[in-house]
Formats: structure tokens, C-alpha cells, sequence
């Protein structure tokens, strides 16, 4: 009986001693580490309080695009319904940047189809222009042969024996005399020519001449030539001649023998520069 009391006085003791230790550990135990996984309470600071910023209501909120100093801290503009435009408050509708400007926009822009001409350009054949002459005076004339009245471009000449084409023209009392187109023919081949097709940059054009003037030198050579005023019918000619990239001319014989001849750079700046120089002079074609 009396070993029983003793297990019991014992167990008594332990027991004590055990719920002792656990009171002394109770702000480091289990049950801090419940209390930690509580969610804690959220602040809610409503900023529209006088006490937390001041007088910053919507009611009193500055003008339209003026800035103002958010209750987070941020400069942003504001408008008169809101505080401001990134403060988290909610923007009324209509307001320009209430999430559906953009779609106002949208809706706001015309979507008409517009209609486009995709056709090519085709390059087409130069005509006359009445274009204004850059070139100085003395410029051109130091360009030109000056045999009394008689304005030739430098490199031309009139000899039978010579292959050649080009403008000239006479000075008159008051303005220059009309411009005229000198062809010179000479070879072993006699054509008897009568027109001329010219391919300038592609696109013919055609010259008849009224008279052409023949001959033989010795027994072998013949020279011919034609020498007329350029009449209107030839302006688009006379354009394209001093105007073009490249040029070909085709001499068609009557005999069934044509000549066809590639004009020069030197011959097409030729044209170019007594035509100038006529036009400037008072020539009109």
C-alpha cells in the first residue's frame, strides 16, 4: 500500500512539473507559430479624408490639365471629377482616360475605303515646251561658230564631205531668222532620201524635208543634203532632239538603202545649245 502511494505521489509531481514548463514556453511554442499563420488586418486609409491629407475631394480637385500631388506621392495630371488620373480611384465615365478613350477614338475615325490608281505610268514621247532659258548669254555664244550673221554650233560645218546634222540660224535685223535642220549624207552609196525617222528615247518621230540636194565626188563618193527651215509641224522634233538621252536616226533611201546613224552626246548638246541661244535671241519656231 504504501509503494502504491509513492507511484502515485510521483506521477503527480511529473505531471506538475511538465504543465509548468509548458506555461513558461508559451510565448516561443506551438502557440505563436498558430498565431503567425493568422491573416493580420488590413489598414484602410481612405485619402479623401481631411484628417489624413487635407481638403483633396473630388469636389475640390484641381482644373483640367493642371498637375497635383497624388496622396501616394506620384505627380499626375488631373482632371475636375477625380483626383487624378493613376491615384486608384475610380474615373468616371466619359472622363478621357476612363479605359474607353481609346475605344472612342476607334469609333471616332473614319474607315472609308479610298480608292487608288495603280495603273502604271507609261513613259510617253517628249513634246514642245515652253521652258524658260538658264543658260547666260555668253555662255552659249562661246558654244557657237559666228560667221558674220550666221550662228553654227562648234564642230559643224558645212562641207559636202562631211556626215553630220544640226541646228543653225541666221540673225535677222530685230530677231534671229527661222531655225534650220541641215542633214549631211555622204558615202560610197548613193539613197536619194527623202524623210528621216528619228527613235529618240524610244518613240519615232518623223522628218520630211521639201528638197534634198545631190551629187557624186569622183567616181566612188556621193554627198547629199537637205537644208530647210524648221516649220511648226517640227517643234516636238526640234524638243526632243535637244532634250533626249539617246537618239538614232534612220536615212530612208528611195533606192532601197537606208542609213541609220546613232547621233552623239556631242550632237545631241548641240542641238541643245543653239536652240537655247535661239530662243533667247528672239527665235520662235
Amino acid at each position: 500500500m504504501k509503494k502504491l502511494l509513492t507511484y502515485i505521489l510521483i506521477a503527480f509531481v511529473a505531471t506538475s512539473c511538465s504543465m509548468s514548463q509548458n506555461a513558461q514556453q508559451g510565448n516561443y511554442g506551438s502557440d505563436q507559430q498558430i498565431r503567425k499563420l493568422h491573416p493580420q488586418p488590413v489598414q484602410v486609409v481612405d485619402y479623401r479624408s481631411n484628417a489624413q491629407t487635407g481638403d483633396n475631394t473630388v469636389a475640390n480637385a484641381p482644373k483640367a490639365g493642371r498637375k497635383c500631388s497624388c496622396p501616394c506621392g506620384d505627380n499626375c495630371q488631373c482632371c475636375a471629377n477625380a483626383l487624378c488620373c493613376t491615384g486608384g480611384y475610380a474615373i468616371p465615365a466619359g472622363v478621357e482616360g476612363d479605359g474607353k478613350d481609346l475605344m472612342r477614338q476607334l469609333l471616332g475615325k473614319s474607315y472609308e475605303i479610298v480608292e487608288y490608281d495603280f495603273t502604271p505610268e507609261v513613259p510617253k514621247a517628249m513634246t514642245w515646251v515652253d521652258e524658260p532659258v538658264t543658260e547666260p548669254k555668253e555662255e552659249l555664244l562661246a558654244k557657237m561658230n559666228i560667221n558674220g550673221s550666221r550662228y553654227m554650233p562648234r564642230g559643224s560645218t558645212m562641207a559636202q564631205s562631211e556626215n553630220d546634222m544640226y541646228f543653225y540660224f541666221t540673225q535677222g535685223i530685230d530677231k534671229p531668222e527661222p531655225l534650220h535642220f541641215r542633214v549631211q549624207y555622204y558615202a560610197d552609196d548613193p539613197l536619194e532620201y527623202s524623210k528621216i525617222i528619228f527613235l529618240i528615247d524610244g518613240f519615232e518621230y518623223e522628218y520630211k524635208p521639201d528638197k534634198t540636194n545631190r551629187g557624186r565626188e569622183g567616181k566612188r563618193m556621193y554627198w547629199e543634203n537637205s537644208d530647210e527651215p524648221l516649220k511648226s509641224t517640227d517643234k516636238d522634233l526640234a524638243y526632243a532632239l535637244s532634250h533626249c538621252n539617246w537618239a538614232q536616226a534612220k536615212i530612208i533611201g528611195d533606192r532601197g538603202v537606208n542609213h541609220v546613224r546613232m547621233l552623239t552626246d556631242d550632237q545631241i548638246k548641240r542641238f541643245y545649245n543653239t536652240l537655247k541661244l535661239y530662243i533667247l535671241l528672239g527665235g520662235e519656231l
